[in-house]
C-alpha cells in the first residue's frame, strides 16, 4: 500500500556484494475517485458543490512530503429545509469528525452546525442538518487515517409548509 501522488520517483539499489542481473517491476494502482479541485484546505478556498451531484474527492495523498490532510466544500441552501450529505470513502480510507459549518456574524471563522465521525472505511455514512436556513454553508471533511478517494453528495429537501410573516417575533 502506498499514498503516492502523481510525480516522478526514483528508487536506488546500492550493490553489496557478489555481482549478476536483476529484474525490476512495478505497479502503479490509481485511485479510483477524481481528485477534488485544490486547494480546498481552509473555508474560504472551499470549492462550490451543487445539489444531487456525486463529488469526487481525496484525502491522504502524499504531495512532496506533505500530506492532503482535509478538504472543505461549499453549498447552498436555497431555503429552510434539511441537508443531507451522504458519504461513501475506499476501503483504505478513514475519514474524522465531518463537520456542516456557517460563517460566524463577524465573518472572522465558522461555527459547527452538525456533525459526525466517517471513520467506517468503505461504508455509506450520512450528515444531516435538519433545521437548515437560507444560505452558505461550508462541509469540513479531515483525513483521519489511511488514503483514498471518497464520494460526497449534497442534498436538500424544502420545508414542507412555508414560512411564516416576517418581524413577527413580538405581540406588538
Amino acid at each position: 500500500d502506498s499514498n503516492a501522488a502523481a510525480g516522478n520517483y526514483y528508487l536506488q539499489l546500492p550493490h553489496y556484494s557478489g555481482y549478476g542481473t536483476y529484474h525490476l517491476r512495478y505497479n502503479i494502482t490509481p485511485c479510483s475517485k477524481q481528485n477534488d479541485a485544490e486547494p480546498n484546505d481552509t473555508w474560504d478556498t472551499a470549492g462550490e458543490i451543487a445539489r444531487g451531484v456525486t463529488n469526487d474527492a481525496r484525502l491522504g495523498y502524499d504531495y512532496y512530503n506533505s500530506t492532503d490532510t482535509k478538504d472543505w466544500f461549499k453549498f447552498v441552501v436555497p431555503e429552510e429545509g434539511v441537508v443531507t450529505i451522504t458519504v461513501h470513502s475506499e476501503e483504505t480510507l478513514k475519514i474524522g469528525y465531518g463537520e456542516i459549518k456557517a460563517v460566524n456574524a463577524d465573518g472572522s471563522d465558522t461555527d459547527r452546525r452538525a456533525g459526525r465521525w466517517f471513520d467506517i472505511p468503505d461504508s455509506t455514512l450520512v450528515l444531516t442538518l435538519p433545521n437548515a436556513a437560507a444560505g452558505i454553508y461550508y462541509l469540513y471533511m479531515p483525513h483521519y487515517s489511511g488514503y483514498g478517494g471518497y464520494t460526497l453528495r449534497y442534498d436538500f429537501t424544502p420545508c414542507a409548509i412555508g414560512n411564516d410573516v416576517a418581524d413577527n417575533d413580538t405581540w406588538e
